[in-house]
Formats: C-alpha cells, structure tokens, sequence
C-alpha cells in the first residue's frame, strides 16, 4: 500500500474513532474506540520510518531517525497536558474531540500535501 494511501486511511479511520469516542464519554465503552484508534498507529509509525530512511542518505539516517523520533516523542509528551487542560477547564468529551478534529487535519494534511502523496511506498525497493 502506497504511504499516502495508508497514512490517509489510518488518520480518517482514527478520526472517526475518536468522533465515536467523544460521543461515549463519559461511560466505560469509550475505551474501544480510543484503542482501535491507538492500534493503527504503530502501522503508520513503521510505513513513516521506512520512507524516512530510505530518502536519507547513509551516512544521515542515524542523524535523521533520531531527530524524527526526538521531535515525535516532544510533540507526543504534550497530548496529555493538552487533553488536561481541555478537561479541567471544559470537559472530556471535549478533549476527545479535538483530538479527533486535530487527527483529521491529519488527514486533510495527507490528502494535500504533494510531497507527501508521492512519497514512495514503504514497500518498495530502493533504487
């Protein structure tokens, strides 16, 4: 599957998920939504990485991979001060949903960037 394509899909699929979610909360069954949506990301962590390494050059990809996952692993550390702040000060079904509004941005973003629609697919040979 190409990586647009995926990414695409996992993004919508988790933006409905968390749509689904905000709908249940605050009642026990939100925790299905909310992790068949946190299972899909790993797919798209793996088919992210694979296209990384191979536009980097060889001797870069050590450099490049661990810039990626510095910057992922700060953006990630400020979700659950976001979804605090968005609980304390209005509620949690609030929070899910911007989560779910923020994934399918996410989507949007897959959709329109050029960059990203051709970006080849994580299955691919290098040339």
């Amino acid at each position: 599957m190409r990586l647009a394509t995926l990414a695409t899909t996992i993004t919508l699929a988790g933006a409905l998920l968390f749509g689904a979610a905000a709908l249940l909360v605050p009642s026990p069954p939100v925790a299905g939504p909310v992790a068949l949506a946190l299972l899909l990301a790993p797919a798209a962590n793996g088919a992210l990485v694979a296209v990384v390494l191979r536009s980097a050059p060889e001797d870069m990809r050590g450099r490049v991979i661990s810039t990626v996952v510095m910057a992922a692993t700060a953006l990630a550390t400020l979700a659950p001060l976001i979804a605090g702040l968005i609980i304390q000060h209005v509620s949690g079904a609030w929070a899910v949903g911007a989560f779910a509004t923020t994934t399918a941005a996410a989507a949007v973003l897959c959709l329109i960037l050029p960059g990203f629609r051709h970006a080849e697919s994580p299955a691919a040979a290098p040339g």
